[in-house]
């Protein structure tokens, strides 16, 4: 009988870390979003398209190319995202709705049993 609580918390454990994961990975892609120009002009540096002799960047001079290869890249990882989280939700609740008729049940069975059981306490007349 045990196993019945440990199988909840294990589900619960589970969802958990999940969903912590899936955040994770939005703050993975916020990051990458907050660098995106960055990522870009170093990209463009690496192919020899500007002269990297420059110590400031200058982001104007970027061009759209490599712009737009960064932009896919963060909608492609963000609907990576999505499609994780999607397959998440449609995974576990169909495991969470187990788990609430299993406790229903569980519940149901124990008052039962406890509306059956004689108070030891009370004096018959």
């Amino acid at each position: 009988m045990a196993t019945i609580p440990a199988c909840f918390v294990s589900n619960d454990i589970l969802i958990v870390v999940v969903l912590t994961h899936i955040s994770y990975q939005f703050k993975v892609l916020q990051n990458f979003l907050k660098h995106m120009v960055e990522i870009s002009y170093k990209q463009m540096i690496e192919d020899g398209d500007m002269d990297n002799s420059k110590t400031d960047m200058d982001t104007s001079t970027i061009p759209w190319k490599y712009l737009h290869k960064a932009l896919q890249t963060a909608v492609g990882y963000h609907t990576a995202i999505l499609d994780i989280a999607s397959e998440m939700e449609s995974t576990f609740s169909k495991l969470l709705l187990v788990a609430v008729l299993d406790t229903l049940i569980l519940i149901c069975v124990s008052i039962y049993h406890a509306s059956t059981v004689r108070n030891s306490g009370q004096q018959h007349a």
